[in-house]
């Protein structure tokens, strides 16, 4: 295979797939000729990511095919690196990963992993009732020095109903709600994680 792609859109811009190698970089490169010349004189800099990726150090690979994209875990400077590959169409996607399935000998394998939409809404409802309650608390110390909270800005309907909430409970009442609510949310959370997981294609 000799496919030379771009992606100007995408984490990695330009990809060139041959028979010994596949060469990455998230640098837009409009030529194989430009991309060629750039990799070989081009020192590597802190944040740029090049890589030229040896069949035989390809560990496994991720296919996402709602996203057209492959994610290729591998061996690098006596290091395991991963990277992910976004192509612009179905049909690139399907001819990259069957070439390097090939090139392989890969075989389809099913794994188990964490999905973070498990429990993104329980995480979310976590971090809002500690942000809440910080902000409660907040209030309700500067009300009991007998400090003046103003409102002002946007939000204000917010702001005074947290002020009332302040002034109802008192700091001793909103460390005790806020650590009761807080907890019951944060098992939530964790119940939804130790459940969530998703079974996920992968080629080893």
């Amino acid at each position: 295979m000799d496919k030379f792609i771009t992606n100007p859109t995408a984490l990695i811009k330009t990809i060139l797939i041959t028979d010994n190698y596949i060469r990455i970089t998230d640098e837009d490169y409009k030529t194989k000729n430009a991309f060629l010349e750039k990799f070989k004189t081009t020192k590597k800099g802190i944040l740029d990511t090049i890589h030229q990726i040896e069949y035989g150090n390809i560990l496994k690979v991720a296919p996402f095919t709602k996203d057209n994209a492959i994610q290729i875990f591998f061996h690098e400077n006596d290091k395991n690196k991963k990277t992910y590959l976004k192509f612009n169409t179905l049909e690139e996607f399907d001819e990259v990963l069957n070439f390097i399935i090939t090139k392989n000998h890969f075989r389809k394998d099913l794994v188990k992993i964490k999905s973070f939409e498990s429990y993104k809404t329980q995480l979310i409802a976590t971090s809002m009732s500690i942000l809440l309650f910080v902000l409660i608390y907040i209030d309700a110390q500067h009300v009991e020095k007998g400090e003046v909270v103003k409102i002002s800005g946007s939000r204000r309907g917010v702001k005074k109903l947290l002020l009332t909430v302040a002034e109802t409970l008192g700091t001793t009442n909103t460390i005790a709600l806020g650590a009761t609510i807080t907890t019951i949310l944060a098992v939530w959370t964790i119940l939804a994680y130790k459940k969530g997981n998703t079974t996920k294609e992968i080629y080893n």
